[in-house]
């Protein structure tokens, strides 16, 4: 989140995309954790479809 802050969107993708994989794997799609991450990936692809326009 601390990239996401800084405005390093594509930095913080690399790291949350891996990260959510594994989160889905080992608690679930349904869990808490898993979701706020999925929640930071839609935002920051937002993002990034808007810097690409």
């Amino acid at each position: 989140m601390l990239l996401l802050a800084q405005g390093r969107a594509s930095e913080a993708r690399r790291i949350l995309d891996p990260l959510h994989e594994d989160l889905c794997v080992v608690l679930g799609p349904g869990d808490e954790m898993t979701a706020e991450i999925a929640e930071a990936l839609t935002l920051i692809r937002l993002d990034l479809d808007q810097s690409d326009s």
